[in-house]
């Protein structure tokens, strides 16, 4: 079985296209509109069950990670110990890989270009696309972090 935070991350992704919430939106902003809106996780044990499923700690050090290369620095210490701030993140950075890993390779991704209702619709279709063919490509996102 999936764990729950790798089916959160595809689902805000595909609720996205459904929902009509990326129209008029840059391809640049994909991700942050997606995955950066509201809080996924609010719950304590819910993000620590679903961190423990796929190891707290290992979720932790790809947050880590992710926080050096991008801005170089980590986040305060004490963010590291609520588990749904580190979940939220992790969802956040998970969102992103698939979004590049999906997209990447697309002309409209790569300039930047705004979202109308046909672009919409092929990347939906994509995602469908790439989700039959790879069910696991989250959890293999999740490898290479």
């Amino acid at each position: 079985m999936k764990p729950a935070i790798f089916e959160e991350v595809e689902t805000q992704l595909i609720n996205a296209f459904a929902d009509g919430i990326l129209d008029g939106v840059s391809t640049a902003d994909m991700c942050h509109v997606v995955y950066n809106q509201s809080e996924t996780y609010v719950y304590t044990a819910d993000a620590e069950r679903d961190l423990e499923r796929i190891g707290t700690f290992n979720a932790i050090q790809a947050v880590m990670t992710y926080e050096q290369d991008n801005f170089g620095q980590a986040a305060p210490a004490e963010q590291y110990g609520n588990p749904c701030w580190v979940a939220n993140m992790l969802v956040y950075i998970l969102g992103e890989a698939l979004i590049y890993r999906v997209f990447g390779d697309d002309p409209d991704w790569q300039n930047d270009s705004d979202i109308t209702p046909e672009i919409a619709q092929r990347y939906a279709e994509l995602l469908g696309e790439v989700m039959a063919a790879e069910p696991d490509l989250v959890s293999h996102l999740w490898q290479k972090l």
